[in-house]
């Protein structure tokens, strides 16, 4: 009976850890820069909720993913520094290329200034070959 009791005892302490389960890292305060960020953890595969101990403002992540949040992070934060808007000449144009950047993975917002449609793009990814072939193509275009 006692070594039966020791050895609940020795694997309950086996299972304990100090180690954290989850990491939490706050985020951004502008939409896109959040948007993007986001969106690179979803293209990651990283599994995320929002950190509701911390409020909605801190992601939250298993700590085997830390390094990578971190890196994410700061990746994010690095290319919505720069960025590109794409004038479009009316708002068919704008839902059509919006599709096509969804269906390519080009994380993007949709905006409208002075009635003038628009896309915002990282110019990380504006300069890319998937994006000049998209922007090339006149299948997305509205006359």
């Amino acid at each position: 009976m006692k070594i039966s009791l020791l050895f609940l005892l020795l694997l309950t302490c086996i299972s304990c850890s100090d180690e954290a389960e989850f990491y939490s890292v706050e985020s951004f305060n502008d939409s896109f820069t959040n948007g993007l960020f986001i969106s690179k953890l979803m293209n990651n595969n990283i599994p995320y909720q929002y950190d509701y101990q911390m409020g909605e403002d801190y992601v939250l992540v298993h700590f085997s993913f830390k390094e990578s949040l971190i890196q994410l992070r700061k990746d994010s934060l690095k290319e919505a520094k720069s960025l590109s808007l794409i004038n479009l000449e009316n708002e068919c144009s704008q839902q059509n290329l919006s599709q096509k950047f969804k269906e390519s993975d080009v994380f993007h917002m949709t905006l409208n200034k002075r009635s003038i449609p628009m896309i915002r793009v990282t110019n990380k990814d504006h300069s890319s070959q998937k994006v000049s072939a998209i922007l090339n193509a006149y299948d997305w275009r509205c006359d």
